[in-house]
């Protein structure tokens, strides 16, 4: 039971591990040039809209392409690194492959 209870803390570490470098990820993302620009220009936009009436339909329509530009950005970013840290093998254990394997 013990060697049970080791290999769950073992692996409520890897999870922990894997959710801090996505943060990392997200975090460098956001700070990136080309994301601030999106960010920055969706922010315009959105003033232009609550101070206006006349034109609506397009400044929504330009926001609406900038936050899906920088959803598809981030989410490939995201996937690149994955990718990049799967092949440099930092791989975290998962919890079946650390169980003791049993006697027969």
């Amino acid at each position: 039971m013990e060697e049970i209870a080791i290999v769950l803390k073992r692996h409520l570490m890897a999870s922990n591990a894997v959710k801090t470098r996505c943060s990392e990820i997200c975090n460098q993302l956001a700070n990136e040039p080309q994301s601030i620009k999106i960010i920055n220009d969706i922010v315009t936009i959105r003033k232009e809209i609550c101070g206006r009436s006349i034109e609506i339909e397009m400044l929504m329509e330009k926001y609406d392409d900038l936050r899906l530009e920088n959803q598809c950005l981030v989410e490939e970013r995201i996937y690149e690194q994955a990718i990049k840290d799967a092949k440099q093998e930092e791989k975290f254990d998962t919890f079946f492959d650390t169980l003791p394997k049993l006697q027969v």
